[in-house]
């Protein structure tokens, strides 16, 4: 297994990247979250928490910005009928806290905005994991502030988009909704 990969980014295409191995002579493809690809530079040193699937027609490197990723990845790729390039698509689209928040609160309809995701999937995926999150005080929180804007006319996909927006610095409940209805008034 391939537990990192640190190198020059040579290239970046879609979710793709291409590393180079100092001394090695050798550049890896890797298929990366979009959170690990927001850093990233062409031409500079990178790091990447890597999972390599290997099956009998490919091998496919997988790359992320933590560990906590990975762990994700990880989770969502051994329900059945959830592939790897949905299990990056999921934490893609709505990162850690977004998907822990929809599995706790067994929001399937959150889980379906990610392509790749149908309902039945969706639903698969609460049953399987939901005993495996824990409701922490920043899930918790953002169900609080989403719930909180779709009563006040909002769509939920909108309220949940704008929440995980913002909630980059880890603010308290009340600033983290005082800055969401900020953001939805402005045309």
């Amino acid at each position: 297994m391939i537990d990192y990969l640190s190198g020059k980014l040579v290239s970046m295409e879609g979710n793709e990247l291409v590393v180079e191995l100092p001394g090695a002579g050798i550049a890896l493809k890797v298929t990366a979250s979009a959170t690990a690809m927001t850093s990233l530079k062409i031409g500079e040193r990178c790091q990447l928490q890597t999972e390599l699937l290997i099956r009998e027609d490919a091998w496919q490197l997988f790359g992320f910005a933590s560990v906590e990723e990975r762990k994700w990845f990880r989770l969502l790729y051994s329900i059945s009928g959830i592939g790897p390039k949905t299990a990056l698509a999921a934490i893609s689209v709505l990162g850690i806290a977004g998907l822990s928040t929809a599995i706790a609160s067994e929001d399937e309809s959150a889980l379906t905005l990610v392509p790749g995701l149908g309902k039945k999937s969706a639903g698969r995926i609460v049953l399987e994991l939901k005993d495996k999150v824990k409701l922490s005080g920043t899930t918790t929180k953002h169900a609080d502030v989403v719930s909180a804007l779709v009563n006040l006319g909002w769509s939920e996909k909108v309220a949940r988009g704008i929440v995980l927006e913002i909630d980059k610095d880890n603010l308290e409940t009340s600033d983290l909704l005082r800055e969401a209805l900020s953001r939805l008034a402005k045309p």
